[in-house]
């Protein structure tokens, strides 16, 4: 027996795909100001600056993956991973260019 009705479950997936097309219609504004703050940090090597970039990547890894969009939660994961390294090391120029390369394929990549 299931707890919700056919009519239930069929508002309940409407209100989903609203959701979700809500999120997508988000997604370029995220990665501008990923960009605008990768930028930022970029020029400057502000630390207070790669932290909010850090907490912005980590939203992103986790909202986009809950709301079906795997490879760009998958790449705002592998772009926190690499700014929590260049955070420890912050003069590692390997680092940087990771950190560069991945955010530059979060930026490209389409949902």
């Amino acid at each position: 027996m299931s707890v919700l009705d056919e009519q239930q479950r069929a508002d309940l997936q409407s209100k989903l795909a609203a959701l979700r097309e809500s999120y997508a219609q988000s997604i370029p504004a995220k990665r501008a100001d990923i960009a605008q703050k990768w930028t930022h940090f970029y020029e400057t090597n502000d630390q207070q600056k790669l932290s909010e970039l850090i907490d912005v990547v980590h939203k992103l890894a986790g909202t986009a993956k809950t709301y079906g969009f795997a490879e760009i939660g998958v790449l705002a994961s592998d772009l926190e991973d690499a700014l929590l390294l260049l955070q420890e090391d912050i003069g590692n120029s390997d680092l940087f260019r990771q950190a560069d390369k991945v955010a530059r394929k979060l930026n490209t990549t389409t949902t």
